[in-house]
């Protein structure tokens, strides 16, 4: 989470072990500098791809239909998106 402000979002800091894109490089469990929210975003931005590669690999265009098709069992092992 990115809070310039360093105000608005402290109290979701509680949730750190539920971020989907972190950096190791970053000791901010909610990112108030620049130069780390640079960093963030490059891995959320990493994150996105690997999912639209997983989707593509998958044959599929949305996440409903990779849930569809992830319920019946019709994707390879290495087309599913881990969380």
């Amino acid at each position: 989470m990115i809070d310039p402000k360093k105000i608005e979002l402290s109290l979701y800091s509680k949730l750190k072990k539920h971020y989907l894109a972190t950096s190791t490089d970053i000791n901010e469990s909610i990112v108030t500098s620049p130069s780390n929210a640079v960093s963030v975003l490059k891995s959320v931005e990493c994150e996105m791809e690997n999912r639209y590669d997983k989707l593509a690999n998958a044959g599929v265009r949305n996440i409903d239909a990779y849930n569809e098709k992830y319920a019946d069992g019709k994707l390879k092992d290495n087309d599913v998106i881990e969380a």
